[in-house]
């Protein structure tokens, strides 16, 4: 977009300082509003294309920056090629453009190209142009509305299977914890008859001990040798039931653990992962506006084929008669 209109060009000359109104193609200057009625009173410069201020604001800077002749030779352009999509003047045709054949003679191109109807073709291309791109635009916001919708299906999904997953493990770890208590409750209670035997006959081997002490010094001779065979056959018994505890294995130390069959292998083995994100793409049924339109019509205003040295010399004579292809825009204004 032009970003700064400029002063008016005529009335500078005269060292006045006056913003411009209107910019002049053909001129390539500013002209404010006075000095454009003079200049198009001018019968010389009726046919000069003047754009006005907002209209040149508007325009774009590639727009702006076209210029009259060539930038290498300072001549006028006389051709277009459409195989290299550039303009051209006559040095230019000999160094680079001899051997292009699709190429249009400019002042042909621009005398017939007012008659003719690629303008309102041009026009109505942007009208279906635009159209089509807010028909894309919109397809394209509804798709990425669509896609955060989707998202947040996937994180439901995601997280409901991953509740079905805890519950899962939760089954299990409850089972496991049954288990572990069933075993150390097991566990214990044969340890403590073990030791409510031992403390049964502990306190029994405590009171054969008193017995014998007491039958040593008071008993005579007869009551001791009976007590004592008694008591010999008591500590027979007792160190038979000790010796059985220890041939049954009640005397083991007792360790529980926990063995997973390697468990976290497993799970890390075989489930690498729970899902997968799709990518789905499908057609889209967006009733793009299509007109037949073709740079060939262009190319039918004023066409020619440069074959030979001889089509040199003929756009020679020409080359007083070409313009810059900036009239496309001045045509609009007349």
């Amino acid at each position: 977009m032009a970003s700064k209109f400029p002063a008016c060009g005529i009335c500078d000359s005269r060292n006045i300082s006056v913003p411009s109104a209107a910019w002049c193609f053909e001129c390539y200057t500013g002209i404010c509003e006075e000095c454009k009625e003079q200049h198009l009173l001018n019968e010389a410069h009726r046919s000069h294309g003047i754009i006005p201020l907002t209209d040149y604001q508007k325009l774009s800077v590639s727009v702006l920056q076209i210029t009259e002749s060539c930038k290498l030779h300072s001549e006028n352009y006389q051709a277009y090629c459409h195989e290299h999509k550039c303009s051209y003047c006559t040095k230019c045709l000999i160094e680079e453009h001899r051997n292009c054949k699709d190429v249009t003679n400019i002042h042909d191109g621009i005398c017939s190209i007012n008659s003719s109807k690629v303008i309102c073709e041009i026009q109505s291309s942007f009208q279906e142009l635009a159209k089509n791109l807010k028909r894309i635009k919109k397809n394209r916001e509804e798709n990425m509305s669509s896609l955060k919708l989707d998202r947040q299906n996937i994180n439901k999904e995601i997280q409901k299977a991953r509740h079905s997953i805890n519950e899962h493990f939760d089954r299990l770890e409850e089972e496991l914890m049954k288990e572990l208590t069933r075993v150390v409750d097991y566990e214990s209670r044969k340890i403590s008859n073990i030791l409510a035997s031992l403390e049964r006959t502990e306190k029994e081997v405590v009171e054969l001990q008193v017995t014998l002490a007491i039958l040593k010094q008071h008993a005579s001779d007869q009551q001791s040798f009976h007590v004592s065979k008694q008591i010999q056959h008591k500590l027979i018994d007792t160190k038979n039931f000790i010796q059985s505890l220890h041939d049954n294995n009640e005397l083991s130390d007792v360790n529980i653990s926990l063995q997973m069959d390697d468990f976290e292998k497993i799970v890390n083995k075989n489930i690498i992962k729970t899902g997968e994100i799709v990518v789905q793409t499908s057609p889209v049924y967006t009733a793009l506006m299509k007109q037949e339109f073709k740079e060939a019509k262009y190319a039918e205003l004023g066409k020619i084929v440069v074959q030979t040295s001889s089509d040199y010399t003929s756009l020679m004579r020409q080359k007083n008669k070409g313009q810059n292809t900036r009239n496309l825009v001045k045509a609009m204004y007349r």
